[in-house]
């Protein structure tokens, strides 16, 4: 009476074991592949600002802007992971010094990879500094210069 049952539960076992992985792996090749896809239609702006180390302070970062959408768009994308909690993206007219924000800066958004932020009109055909602004930590994380759009 009990043989049955154990064949039974031993091929579910066995299926499932089999059954299982394979979802998963398929369901991670195509978020993957998603991911891929969408950064590739956003990969229509005109203007890149730099995917050098040596336009963000202290992170190789690619920021892409996006001219031909009203307003201009901003998008990010580190080409390492930060680990930075409650990052915001604010612009500044004037460079920033120590760890806190000057009073003009003006709030872009939160900061998440591959999103694209929109400029307020005030900021754009004017200089300044984009900073990436942990809330947790109270703190500047990263700045970089940026010019001024037509």
């Amino acid at each position: 009476m009990i043989q049955p049952l154990r064949a039974v539960h031993r091929g579910a076992v066995v299926a499932l074991a089999l059954l299982v992985p394979a979802i998963l792996f398929a369901g991670l090749a195509a978020r993957s592949a998603r991911n891929r896809s969408r950064l590739a239609t956003n990969g229509n702006a005109v203007s890149f600002l730099a995917s050098s180390p040596g336009v963000w302070k202290s992170r190789a970062m690619l920021s892409n802007i996006d001219r031909k959408t009203q307003p201009p768009t901003i998008i990010l994308l580190p080409t390492k992971g930060l680990n930075g909690p409650d990052l915001l993206l604010y612009w500044v007219s004037n460079t920033p010094t120590g760890s806190n924000l000057p009073a003009d800066a003006h709030l872009l958004g939160q900061f998440v990879p591959g999103r694209p932020i929109p400029f307020p009109p005030e900021v754009n055909s004017q200089r300044g500094y984009l900073v990436l602004y942990s809330l947790a930590h109270s703190a500047i994380t990263d700045t970089a210069p940026l010019e001024a759009m037509p």
